[in-house]
């Protein structure tokens, strides 16, 4: 998984909806991908903002929303 510095986002998208996008560019099945965003956007202490637009995060969170995605595929190295 790869993050950079200053990831692209669309500011619009809220986080679980940025994530479930990332998730369909990465062909992870739609039932799992669900599943696992949640997962990955609890772990990085999103859930509570999920449906928050991106635009209204902090920088922090905005990192965080960037770990989240670069691990969305389960990689063996992030």
């Amino acid at each position: 998984g790869f993050l950079p510095q200053d990831f692209s986002y669309y500011p619009d998208f809220t986080g679980m909806k940025f994530m479930l996008y990332i998730a369909a560019l990465k062909g992870i099945n739609k039932n799992l991908a669900k599943k696992r965003c949640l997962e990955l956007l609890t772990l990085v202490g999103l859930e509570d903002v999920k449906n928050k637009k991106i635009k209204k995060y902090s920088g922090g969170m905005k990192q965080r929303l960037g770990i989240a995605q670069a691990m969305i595929n389960d990689p063996e190295v992030l």
